[in-house]
């Protein structure tokens, strides 16, 4: 829905927005609310969270009341309290037709009962595309969350809803529209390439043909790792890849996370900060211990170098090879260190079938 521009004067002061990466009740997650009172967040990071003027993530899962239609990452509604800590949350992923339209239904239905707004999801073509504006203290805050078709694997043919894709032109209507009414825009897309770090070139390209609309800022997710930052040539400022928040994945990369809070005056951007998190082994997301967050600052700061370089189109293929190895040989010790060796080598097998995947990802360009 738009909030249209008051006509009267409005002063405006210094906002905080934060984001995070995916976010995932179901599955060991929604095992482990069921059984345990402990919130998945730490006393810090709900700290952290409730110091921000906006707080905005990705909801991966689908929360409903039917047990019969949870699939996938479909989450039970005793997930609601961890939900209170957002103010909007971007539903437009892959995962949000895992449980089919009561899912979505639901899914919706449970954040407008607990007052947290939600982006990406329209009823139907004829609706056309959901943004939502926030009035934060006389700064006018803008959203739009948007996928990729080729992520949902034809589930959206069969579905009342529509999830918003990047592609479609009327983003662009949309996204001017939003800075017509708006002193700043966001943009949260979910796409990109799984278990890499580095966007795709045409990600890039189309964030920055977003720019030139009047996007101020662009968030993703979807693969699960970390990414880096840059000013795109329309002013632009992208993050790629805010990976894991709340997850149940044991791959170390995929338990470092982070909060990124931004800082916005007088219709821009005018500071960055980023806190690194950790998921530990019963799934608390806690502030990472120095290790992991030196770690984590130095895979942020190499993606982002490497996206100020020139020429990037033309060694994508070999970041995307090189990552992709980096990301599966993690994963093998992560398991081999947790469950021993012989788990590493199952693992191993296991995962060998993917190498066609991704074979036919690199030779019909899909990565790029």
């Amino acid at each position: 829905m738009i909030v249209s521009e008051a006509s009267h004067p409005r002063e405006q002061w210094a906002i905080c927005l934060t984001f995070v990466g995916d976010i995932m009740f179901g599955r060991d997650i929604g095992r482990r609310l069921t059984n345990s009172a402990e919130p998945v967040l730490s006393a810090k990071v709900r700290s952290l969270l409730a110091d921000s003027d906006l707080t905005i993530g990705n909801l991966e899962s689908p929360v409903t009341e039917s047990a019969g239609a949870r699939l996938g990452l479909g989450a039970s509604p005793l997930c609601a309290d961890q939900l209170g800590e957002f103010d909007v949350l971007s539903l437009a992923n892959n995962h949000m037709y895992d449980c089919g339209d009561v899912g979505i239904a639901d899914t919706m239905a449970l954040l407008d009962r607990r007052g947290v707004r939600h982006v990406g999801v329209s009823h139907g073509e004829a609706a056309g595309i959901n943004s939502v504006v926030v009035d934060v203290r006389g700064t006018r805050c803008g959203f739009v969350a948007t996928t990729e078709s080729d992520l949902l694997q034809g589930k959206d043919q069969q579905s009342r809803f529509v999830l918003t894709d990047i592609s479609d032109p009327k983003v662009d209507h949309c996204v001017a529209q939003l800075r017509r009414e708006c002193d700043f825009v966001t943009l949260l897309h979910h796409g990109g390439n799984e278990y890499i770090p580095y966007p795709p070139p045409s990600l890039r390209e189309r964030i920055d043909e977003l720019g030139e609309a009047g996007l101020q800022l662009a968030i993703t997710h979807h693969p699960h790792v970390l990414g880096g930052q840059e000013c795109l040539p329309s002013g632009t400022l992208a993050w790629y890849s805010l990976g894991d928040f709340v997850f149940d994945s044991g791959v170390d990369l995929r338990r470092r996370g982070g909060i990124l809070s931004v800082t916005v005056s007088d219709s821009r951007a005018v500071s960055v900060d980023f806190i690194p998190t950790w998921a530990s082994d019963d799934y608390v997301v806690d502030l990472a211990p120095p290790r992991q967050s030196r770690a984590t600052n130095r895979s942020i700061a190499r993606v982002s170098r490497r996206l100020r370089a020139d020429h990037y189109r033309v060694p994508y293929s070999m970041l995307y090879v090189a990552s992709l190895a980096g990301f599966q040989l993690n994963r093998l010790w992560s398991v081999g260190r947790s469950e021993g060796i012989r788990a590493m080598l199952r693992a191993g097998l296991s995962r060998a079938g993917r190498l066609r995947f991704y074979g036919r990802r690199l030779a019909g360009g899909q990565h790029k």
